[in-house]
Parts: C-alpha cells; sequence; structure tokens
C-alpha cells in the first residue's frame, strides 16, 4: 500500500510536469511580456500581428504572465473556456489543464494580443520514422531555403526550432510533416520578383497523397501559407498561422 502510494504520487507529479521547448538562439523576443509556466519562463516570440509562447503539457499547468504596461482589463480567449484569472500589479495569472490554443488581449487592443500555444508532449520519432527523417533541431534557427520532402518521409522541426525556408512535397505520398516549431515566412519578402508565387508559399503540397501535418506555428506568411493542391487523404491538425499580410491566406484547399 505504501509503495503504491509512492508510486502513484510520482506519476502525478510528472503528468504536471510541463514540457519547455529551448530557446530560440537569435530570435526577436516581444519585450513587453515575460510568461512563466510552472514557475520556469518561457521564450515569448515577437511577430508582426502579436506575441506568442508555446510549450507542452499532460496535466494542469499555472501561467504567470507580466507585463510592461498598465493594464485594466483582460480578455481570454476563446470565451467558451471560461478561463478565470487573478489579476494584481500588472500581472495575470491562470490554470489550464489540458492543450489549448488562446488569445490574451489588453485593455481592447486586439491588434497586439499574445498567444498561448499550449501542445501536447512531444513524441520521440518511431525507429521506421527516423530511417528516413529531416529533422531540426530545437535552440536555432536554421536557414534551409526550399525543403523538398519526398515519399515515406517524416519531417519534424523540434519546439524550440525556427525555420526560415519553404517546404515542398510534389508527387509524394505518405508524408508527415510536424513537430512544434516554427516556420517563419519572413524570408520571402527579400526573394526576388521573379521567384515564383507558388514557390513562396510555406506550404506547398502538390498532386501528393497520405499526408499529415500537425503542430507547427507558421508565421509571417507573404502570401498563401497552406496549399494543398490535386491532393488526396491530407489530415492538418493543430497548426497555429499568425499572419497579417495582404494575400497570406491560411489554409487554401485547391481540387483536394
Amino acid at each position: 500500500s505504501l509503495f503504491l502510494g509512492i508510486l502513484f504520487g510520482f506519476i502525478t507529479y510528472a503528468q504536471n510536469n510541463p514540457e519547455i521547448y529551448p530557446y530560440t538562439t537569435g530570435a526577436k523576443v516581444a519585450p513587453e511580456f515575460k510568461v512563466k509556466v510552472n514557475g520556469t519562463e518561457v521564450q515569448v516570440y515577437d511577430s508582426p500581428v502579436g506575441a506568442f509562447v508555446t510549450f507542452g503539457l499532460n496535466g494542469k499547468v499555472d501561467l504567470t504572465i507580466e507585463s510592461t504596461f498598465d493594464i485594466k482589463r483582460v480578455d481570454i480567449r476563446p470565451k467558451s473556456k471560461n478561463i478565470a484569472y487573478n489579476l494584481e500589479n500588472n500581472i495575470v495569472k491562470f490554470s489550464i489543464d489540458n492543450p489549448s490554443n488562446l488569445s490574451i488581449e489588453y485593455n481592447y487592443n486586439i491588434g497586439r494580443p499574445l498567444f498561448i500555444f499550449a501542445n501536447p508532449i512531444s513524441k520521440p520519432l518511431t525507429k521506421n520514422e527516423a530511417k528516413n527523417a529531416i529533422v531540426f533541431k530545437a535552440g536555432q534557427i536554421h536557414k534551409p531555403g526550399k525543403i523538398q520532402v519526398k515519399s515515406n518521409q517524416t519531417l519534424l522541426i523540434e519546439g524550440g526550432a525556427m525555420v526560415e525556408g519553404n517546404i515542398v512535397v510534389e508527387n509524394a505520398e505518405n508524408v508527415t510533416i510536424k513537430g512544434y516549431g516554427i516556420v517563419n515566412g519572413g524570408f520571402i519578402k527579400s526573394l526576388p520578383k521573379d521567384y515564383t508565387d507558388k514557390f513562396r508559399r510555406l506550404f506547398n503540397i502538390y498532386q501528393s497523397r497520405n499526408v499529415l501535418l500537425e503542430g507547427i506555428v507558421s508565421m509571417d506568411s507573404h502570401t498563401w501559407d497552406v496549399v494543398p493542391e490535386l491532393c488526396k487523404n491530407l489530415r492538418i491538425n493543430n497548426i497555429k498561422i499568425i499572419s497579417g499580410n495582404g494575400g497570406d491566406d491560411g489554409i487554401d484547399v485547391v481540387g483536394s
């Protein structure tokens, strides 16, 4: 009985231990926020349309958000979650107990929210996936340009990795694109003008089947963002798109 009690206590502790991704060295951070998850500070990324944090959880976590400006009102969306919060000395505190995508809005300012992307806990690549995988490691900015993903390949962007490049899947099958890292489309505006619009898309999936796109944060696209064209059996799950440029459609399903 004592052994079971100790074991149960250990499991409960492990389940409530959040997954904090490594800091992305060199990534632009939002100066007005400091965010802690269960007391551990997480990186607050900046983007042209809002700040955001991303981490993993599989149980209840407590969030603390400190701000450099005076707060009169807080809205946590979606409102349907009915998340109660405490506000004191410009510090907002609240808890969540399952994966959630939230928008924290201050003083009715919808032009500069703080997004909270709380993901399920990461799962390592299976042995089969690892045999034919493209992996962008956490903690750094990668600048690969065009990333061609072929049949039976897995592309993994780890939480805490940022990729300045676009992902192309053409005439392929059984492809997985996943991870809790970031694809940053800011580089697109510096491409030559003759660089065709089709290949400015951050996720260009053409004439392919059995494709999974999951978990990734896509930011600052300058054209259509996720474009499956003439595809079959495509699944898009828990991706987060942050952008505010002209013509930057989120997900355009074309003939699929």
